[in-house]
């Protein structure tokens, strides 16, 4: 049995591996296409993360991919601080959760889910206002060189409303 659909790119589609430990984002620079950065990973912890992915590729041979790909949980509001008060129950929940599931078991510091919320998310996830947000975009693009955002922005609890209209303004960010 064999695939009846052949690849359009040379050597498949691109592999994108997931890494937070650095073990993870050496394997991903040594045999994946691209290191997929995780929407909880904080600025923190990725900076040191992107030499080392950078550093690994350049060890192998391999030059920094074309599409560089970071998740990230994203929330656009009219104001900074109502974009924060509008998505913060339903991350909350969303991140306990991940914290119950022991997630951030080992994690302290910056790392750490337990601490208050707006410190939690600062260079972590991009919520604000459509400047803000453009802005981070830019920032993340600076200091780690990402180029391909994949933004989550539904979770548990989350009117549908908030989620088009978080939709509709990432559009018109860039339009």
């Amino acid at each position: 049995m064999g695939v009846g659909l052949k690849p359009v790119r040379k050597g498949g589609p691109p592999i994108w591996i997931a890494g937070v430990v650095d073990a993870a984002v050496k394997r991903a620079a040594e045999i994946g296409d691209a290191w997929l950065i995780t929407n909880f990973a904080h600025l923190k912890e990725l900076v040191p993360q992107m030499k080392l992915y950078r550093e690994t590729l350049a060890a192998v041979g391999k030059p920094f991919p074309e599409d560089a790909p970071i998740t990230r949980e994203c929330y656009v509001g009219p104001t900074n601080a109502r974009a924060l008060e509008e998505c913060k129950a339903a991350l909350q929940y969303k991140y306990a959760a991940y914290s119950s599931w022991g997630l951030d078991s080992q994690s302290e510091g910056a790392e750490s889910f337990q601490q208050p919320f707006e410190d939690f998310v600062k260079d972590r996830f991009i919520i604000g206002d459509k400047a803000f947000v453009k802005d981070e975009i830019q920032r993340y693009n600076e200091l780690l060189g990402v180029n391909h955002f994949l933004m989550r922005v539904q979770w548990p609890g989350l009117p549908h409303r908030n989620v088009l209209s978080t939709i509709s303004a990432l559009g018109e960010i860039f339009a």
